[in-house]
């Protein structure tokens, strides 16, 4: 079943996204529509996928960006986004996939990406470069070419055709030099991905090590860093998941989640607990003494240290904030039986 959507013009790109619901469609045997259609495949759970939207679809690059596309928004937990979900093999949200006016795929964009990202991949895909079709010919033209290799093992890994997207990852990475750092770290963070999807994390993790060594100026990092850090996770090497959380700390600019999932995780460690204090005390700058988990969590760091009084201040505060948090209480109460054994 080819599922198909008639659409007016797009809005411009001071007007309101006109999103459809996939939900509403019927299934039409061909679009009258000049213009390819994006499918946005989300979920009401989904967080980068709210993200997303207030980076992308609220500012005027990005509805600019959009305009050029008949907007289906197919939300996965429906009948219908499932059925479009299976036809397209979609298991990440958020993913953008483009069709042309027979319903066949053109192109797609999974996982999160930043405005940037997203617009050059918007971008790129209206042009007709980088498309499977066409990378495959170039690469056939170009055989050996690293460019090529790492970005159509990005396009069949964005498809999860993982047999395919290893061999031609592996081989674009393998040239020391050979990709600019936003492609490499790409590039290295898919294959990372597939070395844990097969089980074997270890490689995985050994991998990010080199890329983080290898393009240690390469854009967002943070994520790369974050993915070093599920990974010891996994192996169970809670001092290799604090560091590695660490160095997506460190990253600028500072994010408050970021902060606070390295200093959660090094007072759970009971590791690297002075640099977990300077990131709690970050996040609860940044977020200007009014969110009560920042404050639970220096709360939890300072314990950890042995500095009760402080600590004792700031779950106080956290409860004062939300005093329906049964876990902020619960934590007073150890931090005060702490106090007390000073253990």
């Amino acid at each position: 079943m080819v599922w198909l959507l008639l659409l007016p013009a797009a809005a411009s790109a001071s007007e309101p996204l006109a999103w459809r619901d996939a939900s509403n469609i019927q299934p039409l045997v061909r679009s009258s529509g000049s213009q390819p259609r994006l499918l946005y495949f989300t979920a009401t759970w989904c967080a980068p996928c709210k993200l997303l939207e207030r980076e992308v679809f609220e500012h005027h690059e990005g509805r600019a960006a959009l305009a050029h596309f008949q907007l289906i928004h197919v939300d996965l937990e429906s009948e219908a986004g499932q059925a479009l979900s299976d036809r397209f093999r979609v298991a990440t949200v958020p993913t953008f996939v483009v069709v042309d006016a027979a319903g066949d795929e053109i192109d797609r964009v999974r996982g999160y990406r930043s405005r940037r990202l997203l617009l050059r991949d918007l971008q790129r895909i209206r042009s007709g470069s980088g498309a499977m079709n066409d990378l495959s010919r170039r690469l056939a033209a170009a055989p050996g070419d690293p460019a090529l290799q790492a970005a159509l093992g990005l396009r069949h890994y964005e498809r999860l055709e993982l047999a395919a997207a290893d061999s031609l990852l592996t081989a674009g990475l393998a040239p020391a030099g050979a990709l600019d750092d936003t492609v490499a770290a790409e590039a290295g963070r898919a294959l990372a991905d597939l070395h844990r999807r097969r089980g074997d994390t270890d490689l995985a993790a050994g991998a990010l090590d080199g890329l983080l060594t290898r393009y240690p100026h390469h854009l967002y990092p943070r994520a790369t860093w974050q993915q070093l850090a599920a990974c010891h996770a996994e192996l169970g090497d809670s001092v290799g998941e604090v560091r590695a959380l660490g160095g997506a700390a460190r990253v600028v600019p500072l994010r408050v989640d970021a902060l606070l999932a390295f200093a959660a995780a090094a007072a759970r460690a009971s590791c690297c607990l002075e640099e977990a204090e300077d990131a709690a005390r970050q996040a609860v700058a940044l977020t200007e003494r009014g969110d009560p988990e920042a404050q639970a969590v220096l709360a939890r760091v300072l314990r950890r240290r042995g500095n009760y009084p402080e600590a004792m201040l700031w779950i106080k505060r956290a409860v004062a904030l939300a005093p329906d948090e049964v876990l902020w209480q619960e934590q007073w109460a150890v931090i005060k039986r702490a106090a007390i054994r000073g253990d």
